[in-house]
């Protein structure tokens, strides 16, 4: 498998599709289910983290909610009319943590049918325990991986037309769109021209708008939530880098 197939995975699984067969018993919903989860694990860790303070219980507490989350195929209690991913992950989240000191019965972890791994993950430490508001952050951290992802696919994108170059080279004029940037120099070193360079930056910015959109569309319940959600991350991203 090539890197830019891994990474279009990214884009596979559409959580409406999730939610039109919640009313099945079908292992590709499960499997499909599986895909977003580990796509998005991220801000459900973060989550976890802020509430307990602890690295490693938290990574046992999110191993455990997704086990739980897939297993039990909790997914069916979506409600449709507030379908979006994030939202439900996150109500989701939140009744699994409330219920897990009340739970001494539960069944032991590791002893599933189902492994669901998150290894690999890049929480870099205790101090994302954060004095945001826990849905706030989890906001925040969903932006996050949203945009890590929409990343991963331009540049597997770019890397197959090899033109990994150009990709590095335009990137900030999306990450710092308020700066100035130099075109004449960053063309004389791609050996293109001014006018070309600012072209080839146009065409970067834009297709990032059309994989953001595409992603966002795989985690909505319906065609007419893309904008609103989309309005959404960038707010919580702005917000984080303030």
């Amino acid at each position: 498998m090539t890197d830019f197939e891994r990474d279009s995975q990214f884009l596979t699984t559409q959580w409406t599709q999730i939610l039109a067969s919640r009313g099945e018993d079908a292992d590709s919903t499960s499997e499909a289910l599986v895909g977003l989860c580990q796509n998005y694990h991220q801000p459900v860790l973060v989550f976890i983290l802020n509430q307990c303070g602890d690295l490693e219980k938290a990574r046992d507490l999110c191993q455990g909610f997704f086990e739980r989350l897939i297993e039990t195929k909790f997914y069916r209690k979506a409600v449709p009319e507030r379908g979006r991913f994030r939202s439900f992950l996150l109500t989701a989240v939140k009744n699994y943590l409330s219920n897990e000191h009340r739970d001494a019965s539960r069944q032991k972890r590791g002893a599933a049918s189902l492994h669901f791994s998150i290894e690999g993950d890049d929480l870099a430490a205790p101090e994302l325990v954060s004095e945001i508001p826990p849905d706030a952050l989890f906001d925040q951290q969903w932006a996050t991986t949203v945009f890590k992802g929409v990343w991963k696919l331009l540049r597997a994108e770019y890397g197959q037309l090899d033109q990994l170059d150009r990709f590095e080279a335009f990137r900030p004029t999306i990450m710092n769109p308020g700066k100035a940037f130099p075109y004449a120099e960053v063309a004389g070193q791609l050996g293109m021209s001014e006018s070309g360079a600012k072209s080839a930056a146009f065409r970067l910015k834009s297709r990032f708008r059309e994989l953001f959109r595409e992603v966002v569309a795989q985690l909505v319940d319906h065609p007419n939530e893309v904008d609103a959600e989309l309005h959404y991350l960038i707010e919580a991203m702005s917000f984080s880098n303030r």
